[in-house]
């Protein structure tokens, strides 16, 4: 993503289906559908819904993802660097992108990577007028904001664990046909 300063954003998407192929060429007619949505959304006439909270999963709940969020400002020169990580889901940079422009920020360059179930995101941003915002109480309420989003969706599908007593009782011959002795010794009885 990059943002012009009259506020016309140039955005550059290479797009893969599930089996990593290009998408649409397996099914053209998705390929003519996108392109169509995307053309609209950039003339104003799409309407862009919030995506929708996913399901609860048991995959994305065994893996602890925590959420954080980055402002720097000694990385680049001309902009502020925000870095993100957390679990990704969908519509997750949607929603990063609606914090920043809520708080004012544009973005210059946006370099998005995916590790598993980890989203490691990074934005080159800059205020209004085009410039590298400066240090302060504003940027820490970004930052917070920004870590809101990502622990919203690390939320979803997570259980708690529950701890599970070992059993005691010897499970070794559990299944075999033969009868076997007993391998736990017993103590002698009194008598």
């Amino acid at each position: 993503v990059a943002t012009a300063g009259d506020g016309t954003a140039l955005d550059v998407f290479e797009l893969q289906d599930g089996g990593g192929a290009p998408y649409g060429q397996a099914e053209p007619r998705r390929l003519t559908r996108l392109i169509a949505t995307l053309e609209a959304a950039a003339r104003g006439g799409a309407r862009i819904a919030t995506a929708p909270t996913p399901a609860p999963s048991p995959r994305r709940a065994a893996f602890d993802v925590r959420p954080t969020a980055i402002v720097d400002l000694d990385e680049s020169p001309d902009a502020a660097v925000v870095e993100v990580s957390g679990a990704d889901r969908p519509g997750l940079l949607a929603d990063l992108a609606r914090v920043l422009a809520a708080n004012g920020l544009s973005i210059r360059s946006a370099h998005i990577a995916g590790f598993g179930e980890r989203a490691v995101d990074s934005f080159y941003v800059t205020d209004s007028k085009g410039r590298k915002p400066g240090p302060g109480s504003k940027l820490e309420r970004l930052r917070l904001e920004l870590e809101a989003v990502l622990d919203r969706g690390d939320r979803a599908g997570t259980r708690v664990s529950t701890p599970v007593r070992a059993s005691l009782r010897d499970v070794s011959e559990v299944g075999r046909r033969a009868s076997a002795p007993d391998p736990v010794s017993r103590a002698p009885e009194a008598g």
